[in-house]
């Protein structure tokens, strides 16, 4: 992993940051290295979902098309003491971009928020990921 997201995600085990996530259920069914190693995957991320500083929502298929439908993005929003701004980092296949422009930002902002109430509440969330870990296994 590159050096910024081994920072992020110590800052996240550590509990000094909060990760909030939302996981298209396509992500979690797509067999990547194998059953045994997506097993071990999914059993990583049900135990992030019961930290208290780690909130994890799965899209569902049902869902449909959504507000991010097709896209990924992570937004990074900053303790204000800080003095950064909250921004946004999108990968593609070719290039990733941070977006720090507010109206780009509050774009993916507005995104997230409207997928939110459309992805597993957290327990629906635990109980599912249980369910694909058993179908695997």
């Amino acid at each position: 992993l590159p050096i910024c997201h081994m920072r992020r995600q110590e800052g996240v085990l550590s509990g000094r940051q909060t990760l909030v996530a939302v996981i298209g259920e396509a992500a979690l069914r797509q067999h990547v290295g194998g059953a045994a190693v997506m097993s071990r995957q999914i059993a990583h991320l049900r135990s992030l979902a019961e930290r208290d500083n780690i909130l994890i929502r799965i899209m569902p298929f049902t869902a449909g098309a959504h507000a991010a439908y097709g896209s990924t993005f992570t937004i990074l929003d900053f303790d204000a003491s800080t003095g950064l701004p909250t921004v946004v980092c999108t990968d593609t296949l070719t290039s990733a971009l941070i977006y720090e422009q507010p109206d780009r930002v509050e774009t993916y902002v507005s995104s997230f928020d409207m997928m939110w109430p459309l992805a597993n509440p957290e327990a629906d969330t635990v109980k599912k990921l249980e369910m694909i870990e058993k179908e695997l296994t």
